[in-house]
């Protein structure tokens, strides 16, 4: 063996006791030898814990049973623990000892002593020195003020380690920045317990940079690799496209080849790595599949005597499980007349070491199967080198995603935007238009039409009015609510303008840039008729959207209702024709959970012990592969008529579904999105909720004002709801505001929000939902700002604030915007961008600020969000009802009427026992929504509203009703009702009574006895008889 291999690694399938495998922990096979001759194995083994002499007995026997040996001898070694002397002398400084770092010191002073392999590392060693590379780093400030946690896993990949080390803020700041992933690093410390006590940990003293040779490819001529499986391979390979595309670059590879598993969904990351410095020989794994008749793929007579030509051969494999097992060996004879006329053998590498029992059946040793050995060094250099270069020669150089952008054309497109804007412009402002208003839209319309981007702006128009049309609201997703003319164009309700007073009437306007949303202004009387002026406006830059030079691909994203969706998607086809619209495609890979899942399961499984930093290691390469393929719940790819979908990529069917009516890309839709127009077509529960709350209290929700002073107190106090009862100004469970189950402001973590920061105004409200939306914004950001008497105006919330604040700071408007994209996307500042910053006296907490965000949500989307929650806060305060109707609907998940109906006590009770579950970490993803369901009952119940029985003739299929003092719950809100079910009895209800229950389930097939009973049970039938047979005596 060319290396120590772990025992349970080469005998993962041995039945031991619980004890003796308990034992075998962290031993290794030293060597191992089978006498095919004798049926005899010699084993010598290194282990951690002694082995009695009865467990040897079992080792024994266990062995020679599973393996069908004769005799199986052992030599055992203890490894010896270091003395404490030892292990002090194997850390002290040594000037032989060499191989220590060279680098600048980051931390202590300058290491000394050679490093010991992390799988070596344990707490009885006291002092250690690793070496290794960096691939994870976090240093983030405790709660305790002052106080920095520094954590950072490496690896020398025989194992991995955490370092960790509790810092003083000028320590943590003397590091920042120094220690990225990808590093070498030194690092001596104490070896120290977790905080659990499960792991060990390495707190440093010391920490340098480590010189650290990348392995090289030093061949005069290099080979080109022809078979490669990237993460693209269904389940198979944990080889990242980009990063294996760069090594054969820094290799000097002139080629590579990419061959996953019956997909091509790896080729543009392939051609973006490669560029112009290394050619990509693109190919696939593919699979004959006669799908078309019955014809056989093998030809030839079906029977034959033994003197005619034929060919025997014969395989050796690593086992017989077809679906894990690799082949060793093929051999074959072409026999003819009965005698051998030519022979074939080559033994074939499986890529894994062989069992003692594959050894021992098949004489086969992994010395044997070292690749290419048996070609002899000159062949095997031709084979190997000279071949696969002139394959790759052969190969021609292949673009697989084209250069062109292919955006759909719509005659006239470009006049009817600028018509459209204008004339609407002019309706709002008078004609002629105000210098402001006039400016703006003549720069917006310059860089749209400029750029081609006006037919986006068109068929975004098209596809609101229709929804408009057909009565739903459409809410704007992303920063197109940043442009003036795509308010114009009524593709969204958001007025990018500085906030200003205006006149309908006689178009008096007061521009006030002061405010940061015209909705907060205060009333105000038009000073030329008297009529109160409307409030407009929100103060957000076109260039969030374009950049300043218009360079900025735009993305138009809208949600539409839920329920309406699947009618604007075939309304997409209806413009393009079906033929040339495709759902965009999706990947679906191993999530980190999951990975980490795998790795667990691999090591207990196979007995090996190793440190969580490794497991963390190994799940972060898990990370990432392909599982399945989809299609994202909105994006909708539009192909001009003038090509075909195949001059940019293939097609498919979602999870290779045949029997699927949907089409997608087969590349990631994210690989083409310069090549083909994506439309965002979401659905939504907002559009439908407000839909349901129009039809139910016949309020133009558009009409709803947006300073309404009742539904603006809901965000800091519950008295507008009017509680019932003892308490009526605040409730021990829901607390003292009245935010529950309004959108954006409804769940315990923006509710926590919501108190600490006390909104009273329209653009505190958007505020908090930039800050809710982001990553690394609020926790660890904007929170302590605030604790430290910060307003929230004066704390990064929205994207568009980073840019706004740094012009008026006086940085350049270009450098500005960059910063903004830089920061919103989680790439910090760069030298450049802090140097600017600093040369205008930007406060440092504010650089800070910049530096910990991962994400940034645009103010115009929080605006847009923020307009519809308004909305049905609003109804909640004025239109109580209708809005649980709405609620309890269509966005409550959970909603179990066998135990909500029944009044609040067993509401409370309910919740009771799921905070318990909470409190032990017992409770599932339904119960946490069924928690929150159970809250808004709780308030439902508070306001003095009641849940009426279900009644078979009342009740609706899915829907609330309303009713003077409350609610009728639908059938499908008890546990056990289906929707076929529900709908088959209000269908079936409208030709007549039902005589008994027995007719009810003969009048509706699709409600089962099962269903019936249940009914019957809960009162729904009422003094329905079972039967409608009569007694006669």
């Amino acid at each position: 063996m060319s290396r120590e291999i772990p025992f349970f690694e080469l005998f993962a399938q041995l039945q031991l006791s619980p004890e003796l495998r308990l034992k075998l922990l962290g031993a290794v096979i030293a060597s191992a030898c089978i006498h095919q001759d004798t049926l005899s194995m010699e084993l010598a083994m290194i282990v951690k814990h002694p082995l009695e002499p009865s467990d040897l007995d079992e080792l024994n026997s266990t062995i020679r049973n599973g393996y069908g040996l004769n005799v199986v001898r052992f030599r055992v070694t203890l490894k010896e623990e270091q003395t404490p002397s030892q292990r002090k002398a194997a850390s002290a400084p040594s000037a032989s000892s060499g191989g220590g770092p060279t680098g600048p010191v980051l931390m202590g002073n300058p290491i000394k002593v050679k490093p010991v392999e992390m799988k070596t590392l344990d707490l009885k060693m006291g002092n250690a020195t690793v070496s290794g590379k960096v691939f994870s780093v976090e240093c983030v400030e405790t709660r305790r003020p002052g106080m920095w946690r520094l954590h950072v896993e490496m690896t020398d990949y025989t194992s991995s380690v955490a370092v960790h080390k509790n810092l003083t803020e000028k320590e943590a700041k003397g590091l920042d920045g120094k220690i990225n992933p990808g590093m070498w690093l030194c690092v001596q410390g104490k070896m120290e317990p977790t905080w659990d006590g499960k792991d060990i940990q390495l707190n440093p003293y010391h920490i340098q940079l480590a010189e650290h040779t990348e392995r090289q490819d030093t061949a005069p001529e290099k080979r080109v690799e022809l078979h490669l499986h990237t993460k693209m391979s269904n389940m198979d390979a944990l080889t990242d496209t980009k990063e294996v595309v760069q090594q054969a670059i820094r290799w000097g590879h002139p080629a590579i080849a990419i061959t996953d598993h019956g997909v091509a969904q790896s080729f543009p990351d392939a051609w973006h790595a490669a560029g112009d410095k290394i050619k990509i020989l693109y190919g696939v794994e593919g699979y004959f599949i006669n799908n078309v008749d019955d014809r056989i793929a093998v030809h030839g007579r079906g029977d034959c005597g033994l003197d005619d030509e034929f060919v025997c051969f014969d395989i050796e494999t690593t086992g017989l499980k077809v679906d894990r097992e690799a082949i060793t060996e093929i051999g074959a004879v072409v026999l003819k007349n009965g005698e051998i006329a030519e022979r074939f053998q080559t033994f074939v590498n499986p890529n894994r070491r062989l069992t003692p029992e594959i050894i021992g059946l098949t004489g086969i040793t992994d010395e044997m199967l070292k690749e290419f050995s048996y070609l002899g060094e000159d062949r095997a250099y031709e084979v190997v080198v000279k071949n696969t270069n002139m394959i790759a020669d052969m190969c021609d150089v292949i673009r697989p995603v084209p250069r062109e952008n292919y955006p759909p054309h719509i005659d006239g497109c470009e006049d009817d935007l600028r018509n459209m804007c204008y004339e609407k412009a002019k309706r709002i402002y008078g004609d002629p238009l105000p210098e402001p208003v006039q400016a703006r839209l003549d720069r917006e319309l310059g860089s749209i039409i400029g750029n081609g981007y006006a037919v986006m702006y068109i068929i975004a128009q098209k596809l609101v009015t229709k929804s408009l049309a057909d009565g739903y609201l459409v809410g704007s997703r992303g920063s197109v609510g940043s442009s003036l003319a795509a308010f114009m164009s009524d593709i969204t309700e958001v007025n990018s303008l500085a906030p200003h007073y205006l006149c309908p009437d006689d178009k008096y306007l007061e521009w006030h840039e002061d405010y940061s949303c015209g909705v907060d202004l205060p009333d105000k009387i038009c000073p030329k008729c008297g009529k109160p002026l409307t409030k407009q406006g929100f103060n957000i830059p076109f260039e969030t959207f374009l950049g300043f030079e218009g360079d900025k691909v735009p993305d138009i994203d809208l949600n539409f209702a839920g329920e309406y969706q699947s009618r604007i998607h075939w309304y997409t086809g209806e413009i393009f024709g079906h033929d040339n619209v495709f759902r965009a495609g999706t990947i679906g890979t191993v999530a980190e959970k999951t990975a980490f899942g795998y790795v667990k399961k691999y090591m207990e499984e196979r007995g090996v012990e190793c440190s969580r930093a490794e497991e963390n290691r190994l799940a972060a390469g898990c990370t990432g592969v392909r599982r399945t393929s989809g299609q994202h719940p909105g994006g909708v790819v539009v192909v001009p008529k003038e090509i075909e979908i195949y001059d940019v990529c293939p097609i498919q069917h979602p999870a290779d579904d045949p029997d699927s009516d949907i089409i997608t890309t087969h590349f990631e839709y994210h690989s083409i999105d310069a090549n083909l127009l994506k439309l965002d077509e979401l659905g939504h529960d907002d559009p439908t909720i407000i839909k349901h709350l129009e039809n139910l209290t016949g309020v133009n929700a558009q009409e709803i004002p947006l300073d309404d002073p009742e539904t603006m107190s809901l965000f800091h106090s519950c008295k507008a709801l009017k509680y019932t009862g003892e308490n009526p100004d605040t409730d021990p469970i829901l607390g003292d505001l009245g935010c529950v189950a309004v959108p954006e402001f409804g769940t315990k973590f923006v509710r926590g929000m919501v108190k600490e920061t006390h909104p009273s105004t329209f653009a505190e409200l958007v505020s908090i939902s930039g800050l809710s939306h982001g990553t690394d914004v609020w926790l660890g950001n904007a929170a302590e700002l605030v604790r430290k008497g910060i307003p929230l105006s004066g704390c990064i919330c929205c994207r568009d604030d980073i840019m706004n604040y740094l012009i008026l700071q006086g940085v350049k408007p270009k450098l500005s915007f960059k910063t903004m994209e830089s920061v919103r996307k989680g790439k910090g500042l760069t030298e450049e961008m802090e140097a600017a910053m600093n040369e205008q006296h930007v406060p440092e907490w504010y650089i800070d600020s910049c530096k910990k965000i991962k994400y940034m949500f645009p103010k115009a989307h929080a605006v847009a969000y923020v307009m519809m929650a308004f909305r049905i806060a609003w109804f909640k305060v004025h239109r109580p009802l209708a809005f649980y109707s709405a609620y309890f609907s269509i966005r409550a998940k959970g909603f179990d009427a066998s135990c909500m109906i029944k009044g609040d006590k067993v509401c409370l009770d309910k919740m009771s026992e799921l905070r318990g579950k909470e409190r032990d970490k017992t409770i599932s993803a339904a119960e946490k929504d069924m928690m929150t369901t159970l809250e808004v009952c709780h308030e439902f119940y508070r306001r003095g509203f009641t849940f009426e029985p279900m009644d078979v003739y009342k009740s609706d299929a899915t829907r609330f009703l309303v009713t003077e003092t409350g609610l009728i719950p639908p059938f499908t809100s008890m546990p056990g009702i289906g929707e076929q079910a529900a709908l088959s009895i209000v269908e079936e209800r409208k030709n007549g009574k039902f005589l008994s229950a027995e007719e009810l389930i003969v009048r509706c097939p699709k409600a089962s006895k099962a269903v019936v009973e249940l009914l019957e049970q809960i009162g729904a039938l009422g003094s329905m008889p079972k039967t409608t047979q009569m007694t006669l005596f």
